[in-house]
Formats: structure tokens, C-alpha cells, sequence
């Protein structure tokens, strides 16, 4: 198991990689996030990149198939 100075910087590591982004002159990133425990580590992560900068939505879609019809349609 990893001790917790090689998860610490991990984490500094995958912070950094995605503040990269702001070198490409673009206005922000979007995560995906579904509710997991995954979307809660990326949540964190990408607060800590952005921490002037970050807005968080839940967009639930409990019956997907309804909302393909819209689209299909």
C-alpha cells in the first residue's frame, strides 16, 4: 500500500496536469462527473487546479430513454 507521501504527490502530480490547461488560452475545462466516488476524487482534484474558477452541476438523468426520444425527435 502506498504511504501517504507518494499519494500526496500523486495528487500534486494530477493537479498540475490539469491546471496545464490554462496554458492553452482557453476559458475553463468540464468534467464529466456521474455521482460516484470517481466524480467526487475529480470534483476535488479539479477544485484544487481551479480554485478562483470551478462550478459544480448536477444534471440527473434518471430515464435516459425519455430524453433520446426528445433528441430523436
Amino acid at each position: 500500500m502506498k504511504n501517504n507521501v507518494q499519494i500526496n504527490n500523486y495528487i500534486n502530480y494530477i493537479i498540475k496536469w490539469i491546471a496545464k490547461t490554462k496554458k492553452t488560452n482557453k476559458k475553463g475545462v468540464i468534467f464529466c462527473i456521474s455521482g460516484g466516488v470517481g466524480s467526487a476524487l475529480v470534483s476535488f482534484l479539479g477544485k484544487k487546479a481551479f480554485p478562483n474558477s470551478h462550478l459544480g452541476l448536477i444534471i440527473p438523468i434518471r430515464n435516459i430513454s425519455s430524453y433520446k426520444i426528445d433528441i430523436d425527435n
